[in-house]
């Protein structure tokens, strides 16, 4: 196992069965773990605290991140939306799947609902959340 899946304890076994149930079929689970790895390095940039606060906040089997089931709920949602859509418009599902990692669609959907939803939660908890 290589130093990066080392230091990625928010890509549970079972995220990582969803993104094979997924993107498997495509080829492409590695492609979608590569997203779900640099989920620190996006939240840093569009939320505010370093990298390492991100790692830590996503990995705290305690936080809101965790409880919530978020990271699952983005896999899932992008990867229905892609199997709906390939139904829809008859097309490859591997298209749809392409895309979604092409527009960063996981990350996407878990940026909104940290930003949204988790960092409130978090305040109301009166528990540290990115203060910049």
């Amino acid at each position: 196992m290589n130093e990066m899946q080392e230091n990625t304890p928010w890509i549970t076994e079972y995220i990582k069965h969803l993104v094979e149930k997924y993107f498997g079929p495509c080829g492409l689970v590695e492609d979608a773990l590569k997203e779900l790895r640099n989920l620190p390095k996006n939240l840093s940039k569009r939320l505010g605290c370093d990298e390492h606060f991100w790692q830590q906040y996503l990995s705290d089997p305690n936080n809101a991140s965790q409880k919530l089931n978020a990271i699952e709920g983005a896999v899932n949602y992008v990867g229905e939306r892609a199997h709906s859509l390939s139904e829809q418009h008859d097309k490859d599902l591997c298209y749809y799947l392409n895309l979604t990692l092409d527009k960063q669609e996981m990350t996407n959907w878990l940026l909104d609902y940290t930003e949204n939803f988790l960092i409130p939660v978090e305040k109301y908890k009166n528990r540290r959340v990115c203060e910049e």
